[in-house]
């Protein structure tokens, strides 16, 4: 993947002014690159007044989904000091960054990896009184890395909110992002730290499925801004009141208990075995190459290897023997293909660890094939 040090980001900023137009919410300031049809996009997904599920003047909520024009927006609102109509209350002001593919890449698809890189730079506004005409933003690929390695940020979302409820949202989030019809969409309620929970589940997503996902943290939910998921506030009333009938799932509170059923991947499981295991690391690495094939059984043959991988200790004489056999069909992909060459690299250091200490009776166990 090519890097440079810094690349140039195109935004927009959608908040509420007083203008010779009149006044009202609406894209107020813009850089040279973000083109009217964006604008349009733009506008339709930024939050207006009371919005925020936070009210307080520090509060920050974070989104980031796919425009119609191809390119993706990570977007960051706050609260720009009073309104100025009759409602009364905060004025809600959303900076929408606007990306290429290949420069959301870079950033190995991770928005708050190109949110740290922003605010590193200096590229986000306070103030609602802008000039029209904005200057794109250039942060440093470098200043987007976290200082805490990926493996404890993906350790800290189990912290937060447990295995199961990790579990759960890991199997919606992979499913999100694979699937083809409508986004399914869930709202998850009292949630916290949320960025903290959506990080870990992006990076123990495979980067080549982080661009398909979307989310918002912080706002209200609003069916003209469907998100795979929304993390919201506790209070629920707004949200039943709006979702009644639309088919929306909501997981009204981060209590293990409350978990719904579900039918879990093969992906979850396998990165819930990784962390049960201690092989995050692992993950980690396998996760930041990019698939030659994405398909479903891909995914699902990947995830067995790795799971795999981290039980060779546990595997008999037999069966570490069976892991060395070739591999019938050979592996359809690359990633496939390397995770095998591991598989067999590992069965073969343990077998020899092993045998001059194993019992006869034991190379002619039963054993399983993978």
């Amino acid at each position: 993947m090519r890097t440079t040090t810094a690349i140039e980001i195109e935004h927009a900023v959608f908040t509420s002014n007083r203008s010779i137009s009149g006044q009202g919410y609406r894209v107020v300031a813009w850089s040279p690159g973000v083109t009217v049809e964006e604008q349009q996009h733009l506008a339709k997904s930024s939050p207006s007044h009371n919005s925020m599920c936070d009210a307080s003047d520090s509060a920050v909520a974070l989104s980031f989904y796919n425009l119609r024009s191809g390119r993706h927006c990570v977007a960051r609102t706050t609260h720009a000091g009073r309104e100025q109509t009759g409602r009364g209350g905060q004025r809600v002001l959303t900076q929408s960054f606007v990306l290429t593919g290949e420069q959301l890449a870079r950033f190995q698809n991770n928005p708050f990896s190109v949110l740290r890189a922003l605010e590193a730079a200096r590229g986000f506004v306070a103030d609602h009184r802008l000039p029209r005409t904005l200057q794109p933003v250039h942060p440093s690929l470098a200043l987007g890395a976290r200082k805490n390695p990926s493996a404890s940020v993906i350790a800290s979302g189990f912290d937060a909110v447990g295995h199961q409820m990790m579990g759960f949202l890991l199997n919606h989030a992979i499913r999100a992002a694979t699937v083809r019809e409508r986004s399914p969409s869930l709202i998850a309620a009292g949630i916290e730290p949320a960025a903290i929970v959506v990080e870990a589940l992006l990076l123990a997503m495979p980067v080549h499925l982080r661009s398909a996902f979307s989310f918002t943290i912080g706002l209200k939910f609003a069916l003209s801004r469907r998100y795979r998921i929304s993390m919201v506030g506790p209070d629920l009333a707004h949200t039943r009141r709006i979702i009644a009938g639309q088919g929306i799932q909501l997981l009204e509170s981060a209590d293990t208990n409350d978990v719904p059923a579900h039918e879990q991947s093969s992906w979850a499981t396998m990165v819930l075995d990784c962390r049960n295991t201690g092989q995050l690391e692992a993950l980690v690495a396998l996760n930041g190459k990019w698939f030659d094939d994405a398909a479903p059984e891909t995914l699902d043959h990947v995830a067995r290897l790795r799971i795999t991988l981290n039980h060779l200790e546990e595997f008999s004489i037999a069966e570490l023997l069976t892991a060395l056999e070739p591999v019938k069909p050979p592996p359809r992909s690359e990633i496939e293909r390397q995770l095998e060459l591991e598989l067999t690299a590992n069965a073969d250091a343990v077998l020899s660890a092993r045998l001059p200490v194993a019992p006869p009776e034991e190379v002619h166990s039963p054993c399983h094939r993978r």
